[in-house]
């Protein structure tokens, strides 16, 4: 294996009993690797800043999924210490994602840095991620959802002569997280109204990334090639059965 190959944190299941499957195909590759990883999550494990719900996961039963630049799945299993290389797949409905403070690149064996997109007071050098690099992909591991499409409140800004679309959701009407960088709630803010759909409603609209600001490399605007969508009960009652069919 590449010695030099990167990897990142995309998500982990914690489940009672939880286990992996051996792998069958690239077994000496796997042996390889594990001892690797276990040292690369160690370290986040013994970083004073990561949070106890982290350390947890990495101390107890948890499959950790991992992804290589080149979008190829691995998945590592903290109760065996084991690797799997070839089939590896999530479940995106199921499958609980890493925050982004947890998803730095980095090589087996070696520490992972935690990503801050603060400076700190003393302008001490912080890990950060190029807003170049974050691609659509990214947020969709982010946020648990497989497309740009999501739900938001259309209405008037009173603080200037624009407008709004904020308590931006999942097509499923879930909460989107608000940016890591600011904690602050996303909203879209518009310079003139949008045709076709009127203020104060709920409509569906399509995100893209503004890769403008690398203090915010996770920043998005309305894709305006995508009309927004009137949100009918024959489109939505499907949605509520879905989410509510898996967390049932």
């Amino acid at each position: 294996m590449d010695k030099e190959k990167q990897f990142r944190l995309v998500g982990y299941y914690h489940l009672p009993n939880q286990r992996m499957n051996p792998e069958e195909n690239m077994v000496l590759e796997a042996k390889e690797l594990a001892p690797l990883l276990e040292i690369s999550l160690q370290s986040i494990y013994n970083n004073s800043e990561t949070d106890v719900q982290i350390k947890n996961l990495i101390s107890t039963p948890t499959v950790f999924i991992l992804k290589d630049k080149e979008n190829h799945l691995y998945g590592y299993f903290t109760k065996d210490k084991t690797v799997r290389l070839t089939n590896v797949k999530y479940n995106r409905a199921l499958v609980k994602f890493m925050p982004l403070k947890y998803k730095a690149w980095f090589t087996p064996g070696q520490e992972v840095d935690l990503i801050k997109e603060r400076t700190i007071k003393n302008n001490t050098p912080q890990t950060r991620i190029d807003t170049l690099e974050v691609k659509e992909e990214d947020l969709f591991e982010l946020w648990g959802v497989d497309n740009r499409e999501f739900i938001g409140f259309y209405h008037k800004d009173t603080k200037s002569d624009g407008y709004l679309v904020d308590d931006i959701r999942k097509t499923n009407f879930e909460r989107i997280p608000p940016y890591l960088s600011n904690n602050e709630s996303i909203k879209l803010w518009l310079k003139y109204p949008q045709k076709g759909i009127a203020l104060d409603n709920y409509y569906r609209f399509t995100w893209i990334l503004s890769h403008k600001h690398n203090s915010n490399p996770y920043e998005i605007y309305l894709d305006y090639r995508k009309p927004p969508k009137i949100i009918t009960p024959k489109w939505f009652i499907p949605k509520i059965r879905n989410y509510h069919s898996i967390h049932d």
